[in-house]
């Protein structure tokens, strides 16, 4: 009986004491300058020590999509990967900022031309985080490239589980 009490004041103090972390999972869209929109996902991690109000969080984002004007028919893929700090304004709201690189490729093909072109920029974002009930996340960002050889904004919303 000892055992079993030492055993669930051990388990209810680490409960305590745990940091709060989240999963989200979602949809993500490039706008693209001069091409029509593609369409993804969007993966993230976040993580903010007990009693803290400053953590950290990571996000990889792929989207493809195509466009055929003129004759001419090209693939894109996009890939980023960021990561940054985030703070903890309330216990449900957390806002935050990344900074990260994005690979892109587009796969252009015609009658004549036949080619793939690929590029890698630097990414900038920001957005929220809120929890719902104590376990629902959901989430709002953005992320725009820093150069002008890829020119892309891309939008988040997601939700995921928070523990």
């Amino acid at each position: 009986m000892k055992k079993v009490l030492l055993g669930m004041a051990i388990i209810a103090a680490s409960a305590s004491v745990q940091a709060d972390s989240a999963v989200t999972l979602g949809y993500a869209q490039s706008a693209l300058k001069e091409a029509s929109n593609s369409n993804g996902f969007a993966l993230g991690y976040s993580y903010v020590p007990a009693g803290q109000k400053l953590g950290v969080i990571t996000s990889v984002l792929h989207t493809r999509g195509d466009d055929n004007s003129n004759g001419i028919k090209t693939n894109y893929t996009m890939t980023s990967l960021s990561v940054g700090p985030m703070y903890s304004v309330t216990e449900s709201l957390d806002v935050y900022s990344t900074l990260g690189f994005m690979t892109g490729k587009a796969d252009i093909k015609s009658d004549s031309v036949k080619g793939t072109v690929r590029d890698t920029a630097t990414t900038l974002g920001a957005g929220i985080q809120y929890s719902f009930e104590n376990n629902f996340v959901t989430k709002l960002g953005m992320e725009k490239t820093l150069n002008n050889d890829i020119d892309a904004i891309n939008f988040i919303i997601g939700g995921g589980y928070r523990f």
